[in-house]
C-alpha cells in the first residue's frame, strides 16, 4: 500500500526551489549598515596597495557614490564627508586630505 506522504526527493526539490527564490529576493536588498563597516577596510586596503606598488590607485564605491584616488605615496586627493543611512539616523565618515585619515561621527 502506498503512503500519502512526500518522498525525500520531493522534499529536497522543494527546499532547493525555496532556497533559490530566497537568494534571488535577498540579492536585491542593500544593507547600508554593512557598507558603513566595510568601507574602512576597502579604503585602507587600497591605500596600502598604492604605497606598496608606488602607483596611482583608484576604486569606486557605488553604494555611496564615492571614488577613492590615491597617489603612489598613499595620499588621498579628495577629501569628503560620506553619509551612511543607519535606520532613523545618519552616520558619517570624514576622509581628510593628505594622509587620508578617517574620522568617524
Amino acid at each position: 500500500m502506498r503512503s500519502k506522504g512526500y518522498l525525500m526527493t520531493e522534499m529536497l526539490l522543494c527546499v532547493f526551489a525555496l532556497s533559490i527564490l530566497m537568494s534571488l529576493c535577498l540579492h536585491g536588498i542593500r544593507f547600508n549598515e554593512n557598507v558603513y563597516y566595510t568601507f574602512p577596510d576597502r579604503y585602507l586596503r587600497l591605500q596600502s596597495e598604492s604605497m606598496l606598488t608606488a602607483q596611482f590607485r583608484d576604486e569606486s564605491v557605488p553604494e555611496i557614490g564615492y571614488e577613492m584616488h590615491f597617489n603612489g605615496s598613499g595620499n588621498v586627493n579628495l577629501a569628503k564627508e560620506l553619509h551612511f543611512p543607519f535606520g532613523d539616523h545618519v552616520k558619517k565618515i570624514i576622509v581628510e586630505l593628505g594622509g587620508g585619515r578617517l574620522v568617524f561621527r
